[in-house]
């Protein structure tokens, strides 16, 4: 599978089954992304003591597709449909730095957060995605 310049593709799924039999679908991908983790600090010390204590809490995750390419006009489609419906989408990413090593292939559910589409005359369609995890992520495999 090819890798992306900075060794990560990021693929988005939708889901074109029903919410109780899924049917994932590639609607498109993006070479390289932006990744933005954080974890919550819970407090957790006593009321009197000198200095602070923290215990990490739930996490979140923010990826921005600022470069991404729809499959085609149907799957792009799917996408601005499940963002206005607040669907889920699967983001596959396969990071991927050694050429002679297997690739680490990761995804979770998203929410698609935001949404921005340039529409110039004469001229390809360009769009990009902020999207917003909803479940935790997971190890995949190992690509080829």
């Amino acid at each position: 599978m090819a890798r992306g310049e900075n060794g990560s593709l990021v693929f988005l799924f939708v889901n074109k089954g029903t919410d109780q039999s899924p049917q994932w679908v590639e609607a498109g991908l993006q070479d390289g992304l932006e990744e933005s983790e954080s974890i919550d600090m819970i407090e957790g010390n006593p009321k009197g003591q000198g200095s602070k204590i923290y215990v990490a809490g739930e996490d979140t995750s923010t990826l921005t597709l600022n470069n991404f390419w729809a499959k085609d006009d149907t799957a792009l489609a799917w996408l601005i449909q499940a963002a206005r419906q607040k669907k889920e989408v699967v983001a596959r990413i396969q990071y991927g730095q050694d050429p002679t090593e297997p690739d680490v292939i990761s995804e979770a559910t998203f929410l698609i957060s935001g949404r921005n589409a340039s529409w110039p005359r004469n001229a390809a369609a360009t769009c990009s995605f902020t999207l917003q995890r909803t479940g935790p992520w997971h190890t995949v495999g190992e690509g080829e």
